[in-house]
Order: C-alpha cells, then structure tokens, then sequence
C-alpha cells in the first residue's frame, strides 16, 4: 500500500522538484518535506495537505484519502498501546483479543502494555487515562 510520504515523493520526483521548492510553495521546512516523505512525520493537517496538493498538482481528494488512514493507523496503534514511533507491524494476537473479548483481564493487561510502551511518561498517562475512559465504557460503568 502506497503511503502518503510516497506519493508525495513520487509526484515532487515527477514534476521535477526539490524538497526545498515544494517547502518554499507550501510554507513549511524542507525538512518537514523529508520527514513526510521518509514516514518520520506522520500525515500532516488538512491545510498543509491542501497546500501540498496545489503545490503538486494532484488530487486533494487523493493526498487526503491517504493522509486519513494514516492517521486513523496511528490512533488505532495508540489504543492498541503501541508506541507510534515504532515501525513493527501491529500484532494480530493484541488486537484481536481486544476486539473478540473485551473482558477484565484484557483490558487490565491493555493498560498495562500501554504503560510500559509509551516512552514519554506524559504521553503514557494520557494514553492510560483515554484507555482507562474506554474501558469503564465497555464494561458499561460510565
């Protein structure tokens, strides 16, 4: 499957154009560019991808679907406890549990991976807390 940072490259690579002229037309670092291109950033905001659109001449409708679903990725491997920043597929055994039972122990064992995964420590009591929140919601004890 083709990545947002791919087909970013692909059509600048195509047009001709540098990482530093689609920065300059767009408004943001090339380095920012780079990290796009290379999956270090994740997908950006919808003005910076309408920006990118214009600035390349393709589809925003196209740019968007894909920036959508990296994003969607992304949250999905939050939830999941996976820290966002690792590049490992995400585990079929961990997700499917989730979604076949969510019982006590495994949301308790959720949280738990999620608290040793998460490098920031704030990061990691925010992700605990949303988890937590959701938890209480599936055992119906709003």
């Amino acid at each position: 499957m083709k990545t947002f940072g791919d087909r970013i490259r692909e059509v600048r690579q195509e047009l001709g154009l540098t990482q530093w002229q689609v920065a300059d037309r767009t408004g943001v670092s090339n380095t920012y560019i780079s990290a796009l291109e290379s999956g270090r950033k994740q997908a950006p905001p919808h003005a910076i991808v309408t920006a990118l659109a214009a600035c390349l001449q393709t589809s925003e409708e196209t740019l968007w679907t894909l920036a959508r679903a990296e994003r969607e990725e992304r949250l999905k491997r939050r939830i999941d406890g996976i820290p966002t920043s690792q590049r490992t597929a995400r585990t079929v055994d961990a997700t499917s549990s989730l979604d076949a039972d969510p019982s006590d122990e495994v949301l308790e064992r959720a949280i738990q991976t999620l608290r040793e995964s998460a490098q920031d420590p704030k990061q990691r009591r925010s992700l605990a807390r949303t988890l937590e929140t959701l938890a209480k919601s599936l055992r119906g004890k709003d």
